[in-house]
């Protein structure tokens, strides 16, 4: 018995709780496949439909609501899109914000997943899913600040803060970073070691490019600056295209405002 299929025994053993001699039976007759091992096994009425654990949730739902000075994003995951889609699903996503941005006791993700378990144990009773929050942020703003959300689908959710007071283009911003790859704000909030790897790409395609041997160091590193840049810059909110309008940067449309992005909190199905 080798060692990977060992392994599958064991696990199969410890989900459903039956004899080792039954969990090898099963995998052996299901192409040593667990989730068609159980199903085996519960046909053969060996094993009851009780335990989620071992169940996948993949799909589901992000959402973001905004109050006041306060906001919450969050993603709740199941394990079909059928689920995703119904509407009991949808208004314990929706009870479950209200109740947050009302709780002043729910700050984190701990204290969101005590309230989350009591809101959805009727529902797990009825639909029999594996149902988990998966992400939670709360979000607060300063009283000048101006809160922008934005909710795609239940796809893809963000919440944006401005500087100054503008909701219209609080919520342009949020739908701009949600149809965007939008990871930063400035070219000054990447992690360095996305700047050092692209930096040492740059470096090494330098190295082999022959018509650049021998060129002044000031000009090597102003194209290593350029490469860096032409790889990182589309992921900085600043530096994309406005996708109201393609033809102007976002920094410039913000300038124009006389307004900035403080923060954004982006979440997609993972």
């Amino acid at each position: 018995m080798d060692k990977e299929f060992l392994k599958k025994v064991q696990e199969l053993k410890k989900l459903t709780q039956v004899g080792y001699n039954i969990c090898i039976e099963a995998l052996k007759k299901n192409n040593n496949d667990i989730e068609k091992s159980i199903e085996w096994l519960r046909i053969q009425g060996i094993v009851k439909a009780t335990s989620r654990e071992h169940r996948k949730a993949k799909e589901g739902i992000v959402k973001c609501f905004c109050e006041e000075n306060t906001a919450v994003i969050f993603e709740i995951n199941c394990e079909t899109s059928f689920v995703a889609k119904n509407d009991l699903f949808c208004e314990l996503a929706n009870n479950f914000a209200k109740e947050c941005l009302k709780n002043k006791n729910i700050t984190n993700f701990e204290q969101a997943e005590k309230i989350f378990a009591q809101m959805s144990a009727l529902l797990l009773m009825s639909i029999k899913e594996k149902i988990v929050l998966k992400r939670f942020e709360k979000i607060s703003k300063k009283e000048n600040e101006c809160f922008g959300f934005y909710n795609h689908m239940g796809n893809t959710a963000c919440v944006v803060i401005l500087e100054k007071n503008n909701p219209e283009l609080a919520k342009e911003m949020a739908v701009h970073i949600t149809a965007n790859d939008t990871r930063y704000i400035n070219f000054e909030n990447v992690e360095k070691t996305f700047i050092d790897k692209e930096k040492k790409i740059a470096l090494e395609t330098i190295k082999n490019d022959k018509k650049l041997a021998n060129k002044p160091k000031k000009l090597i590193n102003d194209i290593i600056n350029m490469k860096i840049h032409k790889n990182i810059d589309p992921f900085v909110l600043n530096e994309q295209k406005f996708v109201y309008n393609e033809e102007e940067k976002v920094s410039c449309y913000l300038e124009k405002n006389k307004n900035k992005v403080v923060n954004f909190f982006k979440y997609t199905i993972k």
